[in-house]
């Protein structure tokens, strides 16, 4: 009986054998033959897809079949690929997704351990737990963490498999392989095409044009039957991203497998839509709902929304784009019907007792948000605090880096340097670190992504394998950080590329307050740091020495001095060394890594106080130094009455704010605050008032005042 995917246009032309020499009606046969043959071994592979993940939705073979006639509506029906492209194509369907089960893995579950699982299991745990995971939590997941990262590990990692697949086939205990593609011959000169091929609809489209922009033949067949490999990784990108209808989400597989409810949301966006059809004509692919998506149902609504309106109508543009450019034929079909809004897209999928609106976030005015949500708003109107934030994006890198090179357990190598320079038009600020880089990507993508953060993004995932999973743990966590220096600046320039790439990489962003486009640029020499790392300049609005400018009128005569204590006083137990510089003199040193442990008291506090808390004896017998598991978490004293009775608490060396109490000194903590002008010391609070009650039972003249009590503020 024939198969129904046969009958299909795209298939029944390419292996028609009417009209054909008797050489070449053999090649057709053995063709096909080869085919089936390999189709019927994906076959027990794709089964058990649905064994190693349930909940996604069907990739058995009726998905790898009915690639077939959703290619056909894609390319039209005056397009005809010769026998050889149509094997390679069908190779490539049947290989695609077939990384999804497990036993496409030599190893099976050890080939996805390392970094990117250790990365994943903290990342789903920590959103889980709503905290960093312990070290015992990590080891020991609850079932359905381990689960999730299972299949996210193979959704990394399935493309990836296609190639070995193609060109090996399926691992034995023995050591040996069993072939997919059992032609011997075929398997040696199309196999690893037809694995890249496969492999090609998880690249970027510029991927796709810069590997596979090639043609191949096969010894054997007649020289007219080219396989134009861009052509057919490109039919294989868009029907894949089309055929997410109701043959995808069958109700008695859902009912067999019983997808937990996140999946279900998916099975059921997918049951809602019919086989797509394509407007005579019109070059665009129409999806209708055969039932409209309740109240209940709108989670599913949109996801259909971004299954067709978004990606597949992204997939299609940049083909045709790409084919056009590169001098092929274009696709029958060019769009999807409705994938102008939502409000066009509800006219064909529709919906019951609800109105679709685009829920999406965008940030058209960023000078208005910061002033309003990320300026003073935020973080009043100290302006100290845009250098506070822009050294702690600053200190990530650097630590980032120390954990990826030595896994965090180096000596504190990485240097900030915080410098003003006046020039022709006005003050500059730069902050110029040698940490882990910036790519391209991360500068265009998670950078000027108001409210998210790149260490938590799949993105930092992908190029820091291992990262997240190690000690380093970022103070900045929201995303907003970088968008604080529009309280005090007029422009600003951001150059970086990634401390283990080329400086050929490195590229400049240029940001204007009330500007909505940025200006992307290749780097000059002057601008590109030596080793990697990234560069911050920012036009100030404000004479950094006047009342109202960043480091103010200061008693300090020397104007290196009083950056430099000003910045002290912003991160004083930060871990990473910090110099200052002034109109390009001798760079003076702030702050030296951890040197906040072995200061005296005076100094301690007079860095703490930016020089303003006066002065202090130069010593105080009575002091505590808290530490755990060779960590110095906090360092404070009891002391006269006419001193201060503040105590700092910093985040990620910087300070968060202010504890009172009968006490100085200096503790670590934590805040998940945005602003960060609060926090929680490390030390347990009842630690801590024992401490000091001893501190108060040693002194001779005792002082009429209550313990150290958790109310922070700011100076």
């Amino acid at each position: 009986m024939t198969i129904g995917f046969k009958q299909c246009d795209l298939y029944s032309k390419a292996f028609a054998t009417d009209g054909r020499s008797k050489e070449a009606k053999e090649a057709v046969n053995r063709l096909v033959s080869a085919l089936d043959r390999f189709r019927a071994n994906a076959e027990v592979l794709a089964e058990d897809v649905a064994r190693t993940i349930p909940s996604l939705t069907d990739h058995s073979i009726h998905h790898l079949d009915a690639l077939w006639t959703t290619a056909s509506q894609i390319v039209g029906e005056e397009a005809v690929l010769n026998p050889l492209e149509a094997f390679v194509l069908g190779g490539a369907f049947l290989i695609h997704d077939l990384g999804n089960a497990i036993c496409a893995y030599p190893n099976r579950m050890d080939d996805l351990a390392g970094n990117q699982w250790d990365d994943l299991m903290v990342k789903n745990l920590t959103l889980s737990l709503a905290r960093r995971p312990t070290k015992k939590e990590i080891s020991r997941p609850p079932n359905e963490v381990k689960d999730l990262v299972v299949l996210q590990r193979l959704r990394q990692e399935h493309a990836n498999a296609c190639v070995a697949l193609a060109t090996k086939g399926i691992h034995e205990i023995d050591g040996t392989y069993i072939p997919l593609i059992e032609d011997r011959e075929i398997s040696e000169q199309l196999g690893r095409l037809i694995g890249e091929i496969a492999a090609s609809h998880h690249w970027s489209i510029e991927e796709v044009a810069s590997k596979l922009d090639r043609y191949y033949s096969l010894t054997g067949m007649p020289l007219d039957w080219r396989v134009d490999a861009l052509r057919i990784a490109l039919i294989l990108r868009c029907s894949d991203a089309c055929q997410v209808d109701r043959r995808r989400a069958p109700p008695l597989r859902q009912a067999v497998l019983k997808p937990e409810a996140e999946s279900r949301k998916h099975w059921i966006a997918q049951q809602r839509l019919n086989l797509p059809t394509v407007r005579r004509g019109s070059g665009v692919l129409e999806f209708r709902s055969n039932q409209p998506f309740t109240v209940d149902e709108r989670e599913s609504w949109q996801i259909a929304f971004d299954l067709v309106a978004k990606n597949a109508q992204k997939e299609l543009v940049h083909s045709n784009e790409l084919l056009k450019r590169e001098g092929r034929r274009e696709f029958a079909v060019r769009g999807i019907a409705g994938s102008e809004s939502v409000a066009q897209f509800s006219r064909y999928v529709e919906t019951e007792g609800w109105i679709p609106v685009d829920v999406s976030v965008q940030i058209t005015d960023v000078a208005n948000v910061v002033d309003r949500f990320g300026g003073q708003a935020l973080y009043g109107e100290n302006t100290s605090t845009p250098i506070r934030e822009l050294i702690a994006n600053a200190a990530d890198a650097i630590r980032a880096r120390r954990n990826v090179t030595t896994g965090g357990r180096g000596p504190s190598e990485g240097k900030i340097v915080v410098s003003l320079v006046e020039d022709g038009r006005g003050w500059v600020l730069e902050v110029v670190d040698d940490g882990i880089g910036m790519s391209q990507q991360v500068m265009t993508g998670p950078l000027l992504d108001f409210g998210r953060s790149f260490w938590t993004s799949d993105l930092a995932l992908q190029e820091h394998p291992g990262l997240l999973a190690s000690d380093f743990s970022p103070t900045g966590k929201f995303g907003i950080g970088f968008f604080s220096i529009f309280m005090i600046a007029e422009s600003v320039s951001v150059t970086s590329y990634r401390y283990d790439r080329s400086q050929s990489e490195a590229v400049t962003i240029e940001l204007e307050k009330g500007q909505l486009t940025p200006l992307l640029r290749r780097s000059t020499a002057r601008e590109i740091c030596p080793v990697g790392g990234t560069r911050i300049s920012a036009r100030l609005g404000e004479d950094p020495w006047t009342e109202r400018g960043i480091v103010g009128k200061t008693s300090i005569t020397s104007r290196e001095n009083a950056l430099a204590s000003l910045v002290a006083s912003i991160a004083p137990t930060i871990d990473v060394d910090i110099h200052v510089q002034v109109e390009g003199r001798k760079p003076v040193e702030a702050v030296v890594a951890d040197d906040w442990i072995e200061l005296s008291f005076p100094q301690l506090w007079s860095r703490l106080s930016d020089g303003r808390g006066g002065a202090m004896k130069a010593t105080i017998p009575n002091s505590v130094r808290f530490d755990r598991n060779d960590r110095c978490l906090g360092r404070i004293a009891f002391h006269e009455p006419d001193y201060s009775t503040k105590c700092a608490v910093t985040v990620g060396g910087l300070m968060a704010g202010w504890l009172e109490g009968a006490c100085t000194g200096v503790l670590l903590g934590t805040t998940e605050l945005m602003s960060r002008d609060s926090a929680i010391p490390l030390v347990d609070g009842g630690l801590l008032a024992d401490e000091l009650k001893k501190l108060e039972d040693a002194e001779s003249n005792l002082f009429d005042r209550p313990a150290v009590h958790f109310s922070a503020m700011m100076r």
